[in-house]
């Protein structure tokens, strides 16, 4: 192949992506990581958090101690939180 040709097919193929981008069919692959990314920082904190919402709950309920159940839903929790970091996204290509 020429570079004349190699240059025609890049440019063909740079016209294409751009068409693929303003029709809507393509993200941006570092917006989206971030947003994914954000996303589940807030999912992490909110997990945290709802054990100090429900733990009170629960030691009303079967009427034990609050710092024991805190610390077991907590330690859960973020046992629960390291499992799930541990496993790999695999994104599309």
């Amino acid at each position: 192949m020429t570079p004349r040709a190699k240059r025609d097919l890049a440019e063909a193929e740079i016209s294409r992506l751009k068409a693929e981008r303003l029709a809507g069919r393509l993200i941006d692959r570092r917006t989206t990581l971030r947003v994914v990314e954000g996303r589940a920082k807030a999912e992490r904190d909110a997990l945290i958090g709802w054990v100090n919402r429900v733990s009170p709950v629960i030691a009303e309920a079967v009427g034990g101690d609050l710092a024991t159940i805190t610390a077991i839903l907590d330690r859960e929790v973020r046992a629960h939180l390291v499992a799930m970091a541990e496993k790999p996204v695999e994104l599309p290509k």
